[in-house]
């Protein structure tokens, strides 16, 4: 029975001018199969009678050629979003180094002005009782306290000067 399906498709496409070629394209195929429904005497034949013994060609997937400049953007993208997968796996540990940074860079500035206050407080005590042997009034030995306050204030910012162009300029 198969034979004779054979033969009898075998001329109903020769009646219609179809001709199966091997290897067949899959749109030859489909125009085959469309050819076929058009004929009622075909109607009974499955396509896979048509397709066994053939071999069936795809289209190859044409390939996209590289954009070199796509690609470096792609490597950038990537980089960005595990750096903040990461950033997000460590926040708890980066908060506190960013707060350990922020207070080891205040505590020299700090110093800085606990040394000046320290240092005019000293000064006027050592002004007040060293100008208690020359003078007797209170006053006097007051003004002589905060003369040597003043001093070494002035002392105190010029050096403070100093150390702060020389960290600007280093």
């Amino acid at each position: 029975k198969m034979a004779s399906i054979q033969l009898e498709l075998a001329s109903s496409l020769e009646k219609h001018a179809i001709s199966i070629q091997q290897p067949m394209n899959i749109d030859e195929l489909g125009a085959v199969h469309k050819k076929i429904r058009k004929d009622d005497s075909l109607q009974d034949v499955p396509l896979i009678e048509l397709i066994r013994g053939s071999k069936l060609v795809f289209p190859k997937k044409e390939t996209p050629k590289e954009n070199v400049e796509l690609e470096k953007r792609r490597k950038y993208l990537k980089l960005r979003a595990e750096e903040r997968a990461y950033d997000n796996l460590s926040k708890s540990v980066a908060g506190t180094r960013k707060q350990q940074e922020g207070v080891s860079k205040m505590i020299p500035k700090l110093s800085i002005g606990i040394n000046m206050i320290l240092a005019m407080v000293t000064m006027f005590i050592v002004g007040y009782v060293a100008s208690g042997s020359i003078f007797e009034k209170m006053e006097h030995r007051l003004a002589s306290g905060i003369f040597g306050m003043v001093a070494i204030m002035i002392i105190e910012m010029t050096l403070f000067i100093i150390r702060d162009s020389k960290e600007k300029i280093a």
